[in-house]
């Protein structure tokens, strides 16, 4: 058994089908050309219902059409919308396209910052315990417990080739950063923090760490 059917559950009528559900409106009698020729196709009632059916039939097609800018891959009339409300293109983000960020389900948790930090070139690890979050030691920092509202982003340096294929002054040097920190020495992490603020949730304090 199958629910499936052959009709289709839009409903878009073209000139034809719509000037015959006029000419069903329309009153009795031979005033309205009732058994006559005149709603017959060629006849004077037929035509002037026939150029109001080609008029209405455009706008069915157009609400039908309609139903295809509800999904970002099928959108043509409204992309410009679409673009507006998604922000799109923004150099910071991690989205290739359009419609990849209208499909990405995001989510707060280290595992997806880590996945779109290396889709830029920037090998990450993250936690907010600094004590059990990896490369803490590497950075120099002394371990702590859970801080509230703070995120710590490990970044391995030699491990990111967004880092080594840029121009850099220093070396990798351990040390950390704290989100919207003036780079005054160091390693310039401008563009992963512009990659992760527009996906980490927006009460955490982001304190970098590198080594």
């Amino acid at each position: 058994m199958s629910c499936a059917t052959a009709i289709s559950p839009d409903i878009c009528p073209t000139a034809g089908q719509l000037v015959g559900q006029y000419l069903m409106l329309l009153p009795r009698g031979r005033a309205f050309g009732e058994g006559g020729k005149a709603r017959l196709p060629g006849g004077i009632i037929y035509g002037v219902l026939y150029v109001l059916a080609v008029a209405f039939a455009a706008c069915h097609a157009a609400l039908c059409a309609l139903s295809l800018e509800f999904v970002c891959a099928t959108a043509d009339q409204t992309l410009d919308w679409w673009y507006y409300e998604y922000d799109f293109p923004d150099v910071c983000d991690p989205w290739a396209s359009l419609c990849a960020k209208v499909a990405a389900e995001g989510g707060a948790t280290c595992a997806f910052l880590q996945e779109i930090a290396w889709g830029k070139g920037w090998s990450i690890t993250c936690g907010t315990d600094c004590a059990s979050t990896a490369g803490c030691i590497e950075a120099a920092m002394v371990p702590g417990g859970p801080v509230a509202g703070v995120l710590y982003i490990v970044v391995d340096l030699e491990a990111s080739p967004a880092y080594l294929n840029s121009p850099q002054t220093l070396g990798p040097v351990a040390g950390f950063l704290e989100a919207d920190m003036p780079v005054l020495c160091g390693p310039d992490l401008s563009a992963l923090d512009c990659l992760i603020q527009r996906v980490a949730q927006a009460h955490l304090k982001i304190v970098y760490l590198y080594f």
